[in-house]
C-alpha cells in the first residue's frame, strides 16, 4: 500500500486527492474511499476529503464501503458538524456501519481529549434518540445497542485509552 511506503510525495497526494473526491460515478466508490483511507493514514485529510467520505458514508450502497468511510473518519478533527453527520449513521441498516461509527467516536475521544466531553454527550444523546430504535437488518439490535457500546467504550478510554474496540 502507498502509505506503508512511506511519505507521499506531492504528486501521490495530488492524485488520491482527485481520486478521493471525485464523484464521477463511473469511478469505483471503493477506489474513493481507498484513496481516502491513505490520505487520512499520511495526515493528509482535507475538508474536501473529509466530505467526500462523508458523502460515501451515508449515500452509497454498498455497506462495505460505507463503513470504510467511517472508519477513515476517525483520523479527521472531531468538529461538531462533523459529529452530528457520523451520529446519523447509527440509524444505518447494517450492523458493521453502526458498529464503525461507535468506534469512530471511541478513536476521536482517544485522538483529540478535548473533545472527550462534547464526544460523551453526543452519545449520551444518541443512546436516547427514539429515531435510533430501529433495528438493523442483520444482527436485529436498535441504533442504541450500538450507541451504549460506543458509549462505554468511550468511558473507558478515561483508564485506558489503548483499549482497542
Amino acid at each position: 500500500m502507498l502509505a506503508d511506503a512511506g511519505e507521499l510525495s506531492e504528486p501521490v497526494i495530488t492524485a488520491l486527492l482527485q481520486l478521493a473526491t471525485d464523484s464521477n460515478p463511473d469511478i469505483d466508490p471503493s477506489a474513493r474511499v481507498q484513496a481516502g483511507s491513505v490520505l487520512a493514514d499520511a495526515g493528509e485529510l482535507s475538508e474536501p476529503v473529509i466530505t467526500a467520505l462523508l458523502q460515501l458514508a451515508t449515500e452509497d450502497e454498498d455497506y462495505s464501503v460505507r463503513e470504510q468511510a467511517v472508519k477513515a473518519l476517525q483520523h479527521a478533527l472531531p468538529t461538531r458538524s462533523l459529529r452530528k453527520a457520523v451520529a446519523e449513521l447509527f440509524r444505518d441498516d447494517d450492523n458493521d456501519v453502526r458498529r464503525a461509527t461507535a468506534a469512530t467516536f471511541v478513536e476521536w475521544s482517544r485522538r483529540h481529549q478535548q473533545y472527550f466531553n462534547e464526544i460523551g454527550s453526543d452519545l449520551t444523546r444518541a443512546c436516547t434518540d427514539p429515531a435510533l430504535e430501529v433495528m438493523d437488518k442483520y444482527e436485529h439490535r436498535t441504533g442504541w445497542d450500538y450507541a451504549h457500546r460506543g458509549l462505554a467504550a468511550h468511558v473507558e478510554t478515561l483508564n485506558n485509552p489503548t483499549i482497542d474496540r
